[in-house]
């Protein structure tokens, strides 16, 4: 970038935020932004469409990027194959027996990152699982349906889903939790709760207080509002996340557990950066 176009930048910014509403410069960044990765991603993905990767197919690069950092396929394969197996790992720790379980939703499944190493495996077959995904995102789920098995679905961005109440016993949220803000969270949990059959249970993904201290543009107020509460709720943290939040375990026993019951708590289990809480309804 020359000198000149560097010092219209600002000017550029300003007058974006002057004219165009706070809630639709989010969307106008994504918007942008998905151009740019359709530009840079024209080659690679022309190079998937005519040498394609064995086994299942891969979302282009501008849907692979909307749920990673990057729209790396390497990436994109090793995160969901960790997440899911991590996922497992923790289900397998709670001791539930297998066969009551079946009926699983993905609340916040993407294009299918984590879903593509859970459903349509010999161990998924055999157990009998009957997968469902869920997102907001119409174009991620519509890759998903055309591409992938089981059952996806574009949900409201705000409860209440259409689903109907109990038809779960098993309910995972990757990657969710740790964008919503307080108001949303509780909304959505309550939603959850109604979709989980009674006994079913509920794994979580969120971020631990330690993220916040090392996460850029935390400031010492949102820290200390942090410790003092155990939740914080701020915009524009990370690399491609609009909003981030924070929650610590007491404050997940505390509040979440007005709608569900607690059943574990494991510590940085999802890929070494984000907790997982597992819950059970009443």
């Amino acid at each position: 970038m020359n000198r000149r176009s560097a010092d219209c930048c600002p000017r550029l910014r300003a007058f974006v935020r002057r004219i165009v509403p706070g809630p639709m410069r989010a969307a106008l960044r994504r918007t942008v932004a998905d151009l740019g990765h359709r530009r840079r991603d024209l080659v690679p993905d022309l190079r998937e469409r005519l040498f394609p990767a064995p086994g299942l197919p891969l979302p282009p690069a501008r849907l692979r990027h909307r749920v990673g950092p990057n729209s790396s396929r390497a990436e994109f394969l090793h995160v969901g194959a960790l997440c899911a197996a991590d996922l497992m790992k923790v289900y397998a720790q709670l001791g539930r027996p297998a066969e009551g379980d079946r009926r699983w939703l993905d609340f916040g499944c993407g294009c299918g990152r984590v879903a593509r190493h859970l459903i349509g495996n010999e161990a998924s077959r055999q157990a009998g699982i009957d997968y469902s995904g869920v997102d907001v995102d119409r174009s991620q789920i519509d890759w998903a349906a055309r591409h992938l098995g089981g059952r996806f679905e574009v949900i409201p961005t705000a409860p209440p889903t259409a689903l109907a109440s109990g038809s779960y016993d098993l309910i995972f949220t990757i990657s969710v939790f740790t964008h919503l803000d307080e108001a949303m969270q509780d909304a959505w949990l309550a939603e959850l709760t109604r979709l989980l059959r009674p006994g079913g249970l509920l794994l979580a993904t969120t971020h631990a207080p330690e993220i916040a201290r090392t996460s850029p543009g935390v400031t010492a107020p949102e820290l200390e509002l942090l410790e003092r509460t155990g939740f914080l709720f701020r915009p524009s943290v990370g690399p491609f996340n609009e909003q981030s939040a924070f929650h610590s375990e007491a404050y997940l026993r505390e509040n979440w557990a007005r709608q569900l019951q607690p059943r574990g708590f494991f510590p940085f289990a999802l890929g070494s950066f984000q907790d997982i809480s597992a819950w059970e309804r009443a």
